[in-house]
Order: C-alpha cells, then sequence, then structure tokens
C-alpha cells in the first residue's frame, strides 16, 4: 500500500542516519559545555582576587549548571533533528546546529581573553 498523497514516512536509514548525527553533536556539546565551563570560570577565576573558598564553590556549582544545561540541549537536538527527518529538512538544522555551537564555543573563547585582560591588566 502506498502512502496517501502529501504524507511523507521517512525510511529507517534516514532516522539512523539521524541519530548517529546526533550522537556525533551530543559528544561535541558534551566537550563545548565543559570548554565553556572551563574558559568562564576555571581559567580566569584564579587571577581575579577572589576568595579561593569562593572560587572552588563556584566551579563547582558551574560544573553542576552546564551539565543540567548541556543535557537539555542534547534533548532539545534529538527532538529537532528528528522532526528534521519528517518535514524533509534534516541538513539545514544540521548545518543551523553546528553553527550554534561554532558561536558559542567562540563567544566562549572570546570571554575567556576578555576576562583575562581585565583580571591580568
Amino acid at each position: 500500500m502506498k502512502n496517501p498523497p502529501g504524507i511523507y514516512h521517512p525510511s529507517a536509514w534516514q532516522y539512523i542516519l539521524c541519530y548517529a548525527v546526533w550522537i556525533a553533536l551530543s559528544a561535541i556539546t558534551v566537550w563545548l559545555g565543559q570548554q565553556v565551563r572551563v574558559n568562564l570560570i576555571q581559567h580566569p577565576m584564579p587571577f581575579s582576587g577572589i576568595n579561593y573558598w569562593v572560587v572552588g564553590a563556584m566551579n563547582q556549582i558551574s560544573f553542576f549548571v552546564s551539565g543540567l544545561l548541556t543535557l537539555i540541549g542534547i534533548l532539545v537536538m534529538e527532538y529537532y533533528l528528528r522532526r528534521g527527518v519528517e518535514k524533509q529538512n534534516f541538513w539545514p538544522r544540521v548545518l543551523r546546529i553546528v553553527v550554534i555551537l561554532a558561536v558559542v564555543l567562540g563567544a566562549s573563547y572570546l570571554a575567556n581573553r576578555i576576562m583575562f585582560a581585565i583580571f591580568l591588566g
């Protein structure tokens, strides 16, 4: 039986590709979440003159928060990519996610450089 006109049913291979790309992007997202934390908290804070214990507490809290945000991002990304398969616009959505991850990484490194410039003067 054929699909009625206007109804699209993706193949299993499209979903396999979708989840393979999602796993790869999820791994990059986990790495990126930790890089943002390291760039914004772990590297510049010892030079800030803030109490050692406060820096340690900020580091621990930022680890939890970045992990939580990373998990939420990965779950939203899975839904977004899966819907892209169903709506037949998977690759544009992958490109959008890659651009967003690149912008976040660039902003993280830029903020790191600015913080070092401020603290080391």
